[in-house]
């Protein structure tokens, strides 16, 4: 029997996550978009695309939000304990 990470298998749980997270990080992400599939080792993996505002993607900036997006999402959604490693790209 396969084993199915938790992020597949609660979609709607996952969802919700992501949703609160970018409602947390407001105003500076914009969106949080991700897709569940296979990493290059055929391991699940989350890879997840944050749209940042343009304040927050300045080069004074980008750094310390890009930080506080990824440990808002390793903390709040918990991709690992789902399952999945995550991806990030943060633009």
């Amino acid at each position: 029997m396969p084993i199915v990470p938790r992020g597949v298998a609660y979609p709607e749980k996952f969802a919700a996550a992501i949703a609160e997270v970018e409602r947390m990080l407001a105003p500076d992400v914009v969106r949080i978009r991700y897709s569940i599939k296979n990493d290059w080792s055929g391991d699940e993996a989350v890879y997840l695309r944050v749209l940042l505002s343009d304040q927050a993607s300045t080069p004074r900036r980008l750094r310390k939000v890009a930080g506080r997006v990824e440990a808002l999402i390793s903390e709040k959604v918990d991709p690992l304990n789902m399952g999945a490693r995550s991806v990030f790209e943060v633009s």
